[in-house]
C-alpha cells in the first residue's frame, strides 16, 4: 500500500507519453483480475482507471494475462502491445496456467513489455495489484504483487524467468522498475513509438498449424532486431 501511490504516478506519466491516438485500457489484478477501464484515447478516463487499482491479498497472475492476451487484446485488429507491472510470482491463479499463458505470448501479435518489481522482501503485507492496459495501441497490466506464505527465492527466480519468456516470444522487453520505474515506463513509451511492422510470403504453403520460426538480420552496424520469434501457420 506504501508502494501504490508511487507505482500509480508512474503509469500516469507513462499514458500521457503516448502517442494522442493510442488508446489505453486499465485492468487490475489480485484475488482477480478487473477490466478498471475499457479502451479510450481519453487520457482523464485512463488517469481515473489507474487510480481505481487497490492492493489485494492475492496475485492471480497467469489469470490476468490470459485474458489481457485472449480476450481483451485479441478482439482488437490494429497494432497492440501489453504492458505487465509485476515480480512475476503466481499466488492464486486456478483458471490459467504458466506455460498456457507462454504459449499465449508466442501465437499473440501482441508485444509484451515487463517492467519488473522485486517484492521478494517486502513485508508480508495484505498488498497487491494493478494492471494497465492500452491498445497499440498499447496495453498495460500494472499490478503491485504481495509477499505470501510459501514464496522463496526460487519463487522469485522462477517468477523473472517467467517475464523473461514472455517477453522473448513475443518480441518485447523486461526492464527494472526497482532501479527508476518512470525510467522504465519511458523507454517503453519510445518502443512503441518506434516499433516497424514487416511482411513476406512463405514459400512453405502447407497449413499445417506448425510453428514457423522467423529470424530478422541487420546489416547495419550498431544496430539490433527484436522480434516475435516466429508464428504458427493457420490449420486446414
Amino acid at each position: 500500500q506504501q508502494k501504490l501511490a508511487k507505482i500509480q504516478n508512474a503509469a500516469i506519466k507513462f499514458i500521457h507519453q503516448l502517442h494522442p491516438d493510442d488508446e489505453v485500457a486499465v485492468l487490475s489484478f489480485a484475488d482477480d483480475v478487473r477490466l478498471q477501464e475499457d479502451f479510450t484515447i481519453d487520457r482523464d478516463k485512463n488517469v481515473y482507471g489507474i487510480k481505481k487499482t487497490r492492493t489485494g491479498g492475492w496475485t492471480v497472475l497467469y489469470e490476468a494475462v490470459w485474458l489481457a492476451l485472449e480476450e481483451v487484446l485479441k478482439p482488437i485488429r490494429e497494432r497492440k502491445a501489453l504492458v505487465l507491472f509485476t515480480d512475476g510470482v503466481d499466488t492464486h491463479s486456478g483458471k490459467a496456467a504458466m506455460n498456457e499463458t507462454l504459449d499465449l505470448a508466442r501465437e499473440s501479435p501482441a508485444t509484451i513489455y515487463c517492467v519488473y518489481y522485486d517484492t521478494e522482501f517486502d513485508p508480508p503485507a495484505g498488498s497487491q495489484p494493478s494492471i494497465t492496459g492500452s491498445r497499440f495501441p498499447p496495453v498495460i497490466l500494472n499490478p503491485y504483487p504481495p509477499s505470501s506464505p510459501g514464496e522463496d527465492a526460487a519463487a522469485y527466480q522462477a517468477g523473472r524467468a517467467y517475464l523473461d519468456g514472455l517477453a522473448d516470444f513475443s518480441g518485447g522487453l523486461v526492464l527494472d522498475g526497482m532501479k527508476n520505474l518512470d525510467s522504465a515506463f519511458a523507454e517503453i513509451a519510445r518502443e512503441l513509438a518506434s516499433q516497424y511492422s514487416l511482411g513476406y510470403y512463405s514459400s512453405n504453403s502447407k497449413q499445417d498449424g506448425k510453428f514457423r520460426k522467423v529470424q530478422i538480420k541487420l546489416n547495419k552496424p550498431g544496430l539490433a532486431a527484436r522480434t516475435k520469434k516466429g508464428y504458427y501457420a493457420k490449420k486446414d
